[in-house]
Order: structure tokens, then C-alpha cells, then sequence
């Protein structure tokens, strides 16, 4: 339900049968827009003279978002019994050091945004933050996180409810992932994102991922060395079900067909693999996979050159496909891979942005087309395909009979 529906719902009962806290949810709809406060309230965008209304209605929402620039101090009368989301940018004016003394029990996310403040009030924030699961330390292009910041900022961490861990640095200095390790080897650990150039022990790190049975989901932007040593370890990654994997012009190559090797198939729900280097590099048959993880629901492919692949299976259960900037050295791989899409019964998402469509594959879509349109498709990027006037028209005239036929059925 949206906030637009709880609104209309609240406003068209009578009030003498709601309770308090929903009379202020609805006296609060009617003085801030609720579709950006619906299921979570999100308290730094109320007026601070509609606060109390806030309060009032805190025991509804589904969680509380303390954003930065946070100055209302009425709100530390408020005793939230939900998920409290705590935004820190210390570079932003606010009073979010209170927040984190008077609630630090009832936080569990902490987004922090920048640390180019002295002294540094981070650390003590996280300190305090004691039943913390879901950590994201990620700064902005103006107010980015050196690995030595990052790893102050985790060797505070509470880690024992800690489930999901995002770390982003942006200098080439390693970063030290001592407590990622240890955090690892631990029982709660669930998903990690790690984008950094280098770290600390590569080694230790790699034995840790895939020792770690609890860990379900693994994104390393960079991180070549980590990368490398999952490749040559003779370990698995079996319970690994969503893998996500960019490369950047300054790594070496990385055999990240042999990486997901390691994968367990049966059991892998979503795959992405980004190179941002200039010239796309050649990936094994990375393609191939599409049809061999019966449970793979996204699959991500940015910026490669493929080879030959082999398309064999099924994906039935793809929701989200997008193959972009992508050169096949076999054009019909791509009519191939479109004619595999039509196994799913829950497509979705197509994107093909930037790879080029020869005429087989233009066929082979108009074909596909209405098929996927009738089981649900909802969105199909073709943005600098290649297409011309005449593959436009080829479309055009199979949707068209597409519409004709329906037409007729229903007559």
C-alpha cells in the first residue's frame, strides 16, 4: 500500500473508530505528503512544528529514517519501537550524536556518508550503535573515505547481529580488513560489498568468504586481489547465491569464469559482471550460465567481448536480464540467447543498451517479443542497438499483429 492509499483510507473512516496513533497519522498526512513517509518515516523531512504529530504516529510505521542535517531535538522524547536507520554525514550540520546516545539500542542501519570532520564524531556514533545488523560505509565524490577512516570506522563495530556489511574506499592504499575477517567467522554474516583497490591479507579474506556458510550474497568492485585469491584457492563458494563483479582498467585479467566455477548452479539466484575499462576484454563463457542456474532470477553482463557460447538448459525463473555493451565474436549468439529468454515465465526486465542487434537477432526479438509482452514484460532498453528504419518496422509489424490477434480473440 502506498501513503496515497493510507491517506484516502484514514481520511474516508470515521474517527470516533481509529485509534490515536492513527487520528495523528492522519492528521500528519494532511500537513506533509505521506508517499515520502510510507512505511518508514522519514523524521528529518517533518517540520519540526509537526513533530509531536510524528511521535504521535510512530508506533505505525514500519521504521524511522534519521537523515543528516537532523537538528529536531523533540524527537528524543519519542521511544521508537522499529527499525531506526541513521544517516551520518558529519559534514552536514545536525545533532546526530544525540540521536546515537539516546537511541544507539534501536539502530540497526547505519549509512555513513563522509568523515572529512576533526575531531571525527564516527566512531563514537557506531560505538554506540549495540544491536547494529546492516552498516554501509560509502562517501560521496566530494567527500570520499580513505581506507585508514574505513578501518577506524569498523574496528568500533558492534558485529555480533551485524548482517550486512558495504564498504567503499576510494584511495589505492590497502585496506585493512581485519574485523571483516573476524566479523566473517562469526555466525550472522549475510552480505557483504567490498570496493576498495587492495586489502590488507587477500588471503585471509578469500578463506574467510568461502568458509563462511552463512554468507548468501558477495559483491567485490575491484578488490583484484581478493578476486585472485578466490580463483586460486581450491575452496568453493557453494553458498554463495548472488555474485556481483566489476573490474577497472588498472586490474589484471582475473578468470572470472573459473571464480564462478565455484558457484554451486542450482542454487544461484543473481549474477553481475561490470568491466569499466575502456576496451572491452575477452570473457569466457560467462553466457552460458543463463541456462544452467535453474533459480537465477538477474542476470548482469556490462562491457565485455564473448566468445562462442553454448546455449543449452532454461532460465525459467529470470525476471531481469541485461547484456550491455557487449561484442559477440558469433553474431547469432545473440538471436540464440533471446530465443533461450523465452523459457522464463516471469521476464521482466530485457536491456540490450549499446550491443549491437544484426538482423538475425532483430528476428528473432519480433518473434520473442509478444511472447514475453504476455507474460509480463514491462520494460525492453534497445537504446544504440544498432537498429535501423527497417528493424524498427519489423517490430512494429509483429506487435501490430500482436494486437490485431488479441483483438480478434476477444471479439
Amino acid at each position: 500500500m502506498h501513503g496515497a492509499d493510507v491517506a484516502a483510507l484514514l481520511n474516508a473512516l470515521p474517527a470516533s473508530t481509529l485509534p490515536v496513533e492513527l487520528i495523528a497519522l492522519r492528521d500528519l498526512g494532511a500537513v506533509v505528503d505521506l508517499e515520502e513517509h510510507w512505511p518508514v518515516v522519514h523524521i528529518t523531512k517533518i517540520p519540526i512544528q509537526y513533530a509531536r504529530l510524528g511521535i504521535a504516529a510512530l508506533p505505525v510505521f514500519a521504521g524511522v529514517n534519521i537523515g543528516a542535517g537532523f537538528t529536531t531535538l523533540a524527537w528524543l522524547d519519542a521511544t521508537p519501537k522499529k527499525a531506526v536507520t541513521l544517516v551520518v554525514d558529519p559534514s552536514v550540520p545536525g545533532t546526530l550524536t544525540t540521536f546515537a546516545y539516546n537511541w544507539g539500542d534501536r539502530i540497526t542501519a547505519v549509512i555513513i556518508k563522509g568523515h572529512q570532520v576533526n575531531p571525527d564524531p564516527i566512531p563514537d556514533i557506531l560505538s554506540r550503535c549495540v544491536n547494529v545488523q546492516s552498516v554501509t560505509i560509502s562517501g560521496t565524490i566530494q567527500n570520499t573515505i580513505t581506507p585508514v577512516a574505513a578501518a577506524t570506522y569498523l574496528s568500533v563495530l558492534r558485529t555480533t547481529q551485524l548482517v550486512t556489511l558495504k564498504v567503499t574506499v576510494a584511495a589505492r592504499d590497502a585496506l585493512d580488513v581485519t574485523v571483516v575477517v573476524a566479523w566473517l567467522q562469526g555466525p550472522s554474516a549475510a552480505s557483504l560489498l567490498l570496493s576498495c583497490a587492495s586489502v590488507s591479507d587477500p588471503t585471509a579474506l578469500a578463506s574467510a568468504i568461502q568458509n563462511c556458510s552463512t554468507l548468501s550474497s558477495l559483491t567485490l568492485n575491484n578488490a583484484f586481489d581478493v578476486q585472485a585469491a578466490l580463483v586460486s584457492s581450491p575452496d568453493t563458494l557453494h553458498h554463495v547465491t548472488a555474485l556481483s563483479l566489476r573490474q577497472s582498467a588498472a586490474q589484471d585479467d582475473v578468470p572470472i569464469d573459473v571464480l564462478l566455477g565455484k558457484l554451486d548452479r542450482t542454487k544461484v539466484l543473481s549474477l553481475s559482471v561490470q568491466s569499466n575499462r575502456y576496451q572491452a576484454r575477452l570473457l569466457g563463457d560467462v553466457i552460458g550460465v543463463l541456462g544452467m542456474c535453474p533459480s537465477l532470477k538477474s542476470f548482469y553482463l556490462d562491457n565485455w567481448t564473448l566468445p562462442a557460447a553454448s546455449m543449452t538448459g532454461a532460465c525459467p525463473c529470470l525476471t531481469s536480464i541485461t547484456l550491455r555493451r557487449l561484442h559477440f565474436d558469433v553474431v547469432g549468439d545473440v538471436a540464440k540467447i533471446i530465443q533461450l529468454l523465452s523459457t522464463s515465465h516471469c521476464l521482466l526486465s530485457v536491456d540490450f543498451c549499446g550491443t549491437k542487434l544484426g538482423s538475425e537477432s532483430v528476428f528473432a526479438l519480433a518473434r520473442a517479443l509478444p511472447v514475453w509482452m504476455a507474460r509480463g514484460l514491462q520494460t525492453l532498453h534497445l537504446d544504440n542497438t544498432g537498429l535501423g528504419d527497417a528493424d524498427a518496422g519489423v517490430l512494429r509489424l509483429r506487435l501490430r499483429r500482436r494486437a490485431t490477434a488479441a483483438t480478434s480473440r476477444s471479439t
